[in-house]
């Protein structure tokens, strides 16, 4: 998000940046734990300073038992190359049941 802020948020852009501009009901405290808590909804469990991106106990548990895709977390550097390796389970997983 904008300013290294969890999840998304309506902003103005200047020559400054992004400037996070929330409804005057809405705190950006309030704003903050909405975004995490709907990241759990996407698997994400937690996205930590260095941007390491840890995925929930049980998006992990069923990427693993499923697919045998064993990531618990990752970096934005290594996104391509897991996508590829997330893709061939996906392709594994399906020559299994569609001949």
């Amino acid at each position: 998000g904008p300013n290294g802020l969890p999840g998304g948020y309506p902003v103005l852009l200047n020559a400054k940046g992004a400037e996070v501009v929330l409804p005057l009901e809405i705190t950006l405290d309030e704003a903050i734990k909405m975004n995490e808590q709907s990241g759990k909804l996407d698997s994400i469990e937690e996205i930590k300073d260095d941007g390491t991106v840890i995925f929930t106990d049980y998006a992990y548990e069923i990427m693993k038992d499923t697919l045998g895709f064993d990531c618990r977390s990752f970096s934005a550097w290594e996104s391509k190359e897991l996508a590829f390796e997330q893709m061939a389970c996906f392709k594994q997983l399906a020559e299994k049941y569609i001949n």
